[in-house]
C-alpha cells in the first residue's frame, strides 16, 4: 500500500523535533509500510515529520527518487534543487533523444509511424533524415493505440539505459527525472516518488514560452495527464507531493524539509 505526504500548500507545520517511525526494508531497498505510519489514499494534508518512511540517518542505503509530474510543473527545478544537495539525476527526455540516436531505433519508429503521418501530411524525418521527434509527436499524442506503439518501441531501451545509469554510479544518490517512469520498470528501483505540482496556469504559460507549442497542443498534453498522479499511486510507490507555485525560494524550502527528515 502506497503513502502520500503533501509538502508545500496546505500541508501542516514541519516539526524539526518530530521523530518519524522508520524501518529499513527487505523489499529491495524499498521503505513500504515502516511501524508507526498511517498510510492514506487521500490527498490531506500530513505532516512529513510524523509520517516518514524514509530511511534513517545511520543507513548506508541510498535514495533512488522518481522526480515526476505533469508537464511544465517544475521537475527540472526540483532535480536541480536536489543535485545540490548532492543527487545526480538524468532526464529520462534526454534518455529518450539518446534511445532514439540509434539509427536501428530510428529506422524502426520512421517506417512503423510514416504511413500515419503521411495520412497527415507530416514529415517524419529532418532535412540530413534523422527523426523529427516534435512531429512524431503530433502523429501519436492524440491516438492511444499509436501512443503505445511508440512506447513498446522506445521504453524497453530507456529502461536500459536508466538501469546502466544506475549501475554506473552505486555510491551516489540518484534522481530519475521522468514523467512517465511508472510505465516501465525501473519505477520498482525507486525509494519514493516527489510528485511535483503546480497552478495550472502557471504551467500553461511556462509551457508556452519554454516550448513554444501551440496553445490548443499545451491543453491537449495537459488532459493527456489529468490523471498522471492516479497512475503513480498504482505503483505502490510512497509518494510525496511538492507545489511549486514559481517561488524557487519556496520551492527549495519544500524539497529541503523533504530531504531533512528523509536523511
Amino acid at each position: 500500500m502506497n503513502t502520500d505526504k503533501i509538502l508545500g500548500g496546505e500541508s501542516l507545520p514541519l516539526d524539526p523535533a518530530a521523530t518519524a517511525s522508520s524501518a529499513t526494508p527487505s523489499n529491495g531497498g524499498h521503505p513500504r509500510n515502516a511501524p508507526g505510519v498511517n498510510s492514506s489514499q487521500s490527498d490531506r494534508p500530513i505532516s512529513v515529520a510524523q509520517d516518514s518512511l524514509c530511511v534513517p540517518q545511520n543507513s548506508v542505503r541510498r535514495f533512488i527518487l522518481c522526480v515526476t509530474g505533469p508537464m511544465a510543473s517544475g521537475k527540472n527545478a526540483v532535480s536541480a534543487i536536489l543535485e545540490k544537495n548532492g543527487f545526480i539525476s538524468v532526464d529520462a527526455d534526454k534518455l529518450v533523444h539518446q534511445a532514439l540516436a540509434s539509427p536501428a531505433l530510428q529506422e524502426k519508429v520512421i517506417a512503423t509511424f510514416a504511413p500515419y503521418a503521411k495520412a497527415q501530411h507530416i514529415s517524419l524525418t529532418n532535412e540530413d533524415g534523422s527523426l523529427n521527434r516534435r512531429n512524431l509527436g503530433a502523429v501519436i499524442f492524440k491516438d492511444k493505440i499509436l501512443l503505445a506503439k511508440q512506447e513498446s518501441l522506445v521504453h524497453p531501451a530507456v529502461n536500459q539505459l536508466i538501469e546502466e545509469f544506475i549501475a554506473s554510479h552505486p555510491n551516489q544518490n540518484i534522481v530519475l527525472n521522468a514523467t512517465v517512469l511508472y510505465k516501465i520498470p525501473a519505477i520498482n528501483r525507486c525509494t519514493a516518488v516527489l510528485f511535483v505540482t503546480a497552478p495550472l496556469l502557471t504551467r500553461f504559460f511556462r509551457a508556452k514560452k519554454r516550448d513554444g507549442m501551440h496553445s490548443m497542443q499545451i491543453l491537449s498534453r495537459f488532459w493527456q495527464q489529468r490523471s498522471l498522479f492516479a497512475k503513480y499511486k498504482k505503483t505502490n510507490a510512497d509518494i510525496y507531493k511538492v507545489h511549486n507555485t514559481g517561488n524557487l525560494n519556496t520551492l527549495e524550502s519544500n524539497v529541503n524539509a523533504f530531504l531533512k527528515v528523509c536523511r
